[in-house]
């Protein structure tokens, strides 16, 4: 098994990574629309509507979802963390399947102009580019306690937007920061 795990979120500097060039690498983890990368191995929504779309979607991804919206294509996710996001959530994927180094990219929390921080603002169940960003406060303290439950393996935020990482988690010892450059380094990729 490879040692990386790569969970996308959908903020703006995910547009700074090539899936592709990653899918050699390790496992690429995305959130909801991200159904429709063709390098996406594992694919999380916990609402109806992007559940919905990603079942009647034929992707050749593993695809896991709250209990009451699995089918016959689907799988549940853990029950330990119902309720929470898909980012998280994927975050608890990758751990439960044993990845040691799990790379939070595109997980930009924030906004840097003010609105919505999302590659697909506009789109069919996301907000407009025009609206104020989305809270940010329950991804934290989500991905913090699966840190938490799961402290053998390293969380690492990669290229954080405008260099922000919230204090909760670079207060947790099994986490760090990298730049892109430090990232590509670290997992061996030519830059």
């Amino acid at each position: 098994m490879n040692e990386f795990a790569f969970v996308f979120g959908n903020g703006q500097t995910r547009l700074d990574f090539n899936t592709r060039t990653l899918s050699s690498y390790g496992k690429i983890f995305g959130c909801n629309r991200m159904y429709t990368d063709p390098n996406v191995d594992v694919i999380i929504s916990v609402d109806p509507g992007p559940t919905r779309l990603i079942q009647e979607h034929e992707g050749t991804y593993e695809h896991y979802t709250r209990p009451q919206y699995t089918n016959n294509i689907s799988f549940p996710c853990d029950n330990r963390y119902q309720g929470y996001s898909s980012g998280p959530n994927a975050v608890a994927i990758a751990a439960g399947k044993g990845f040691p180094y799990i790379f939070l990219i595109g997980m930009d929390l924030t906004s840097n102009t003010g609105f919505h921080n999302n590659i697909y603002a506009g789109t069919e169940f996301y907000k407009s580019d025009t609206e104020p960003p989305t809270y940010y406060g329950n991804w934290v303290s989500q991905i913090s306690h699966i840190a938490e439950n799961y402290s053998h393996i390293r969380l690492i935020h990669v290229n954080p937007l405008s260099g922000f990482t919230p204090t909760e988690w670079q207060q947790m010892s099994n986490f760090s920061i990298m730049t892109k450059i430090e990232f590509l380094t670290f997992v061996g990729i030519d830059k």
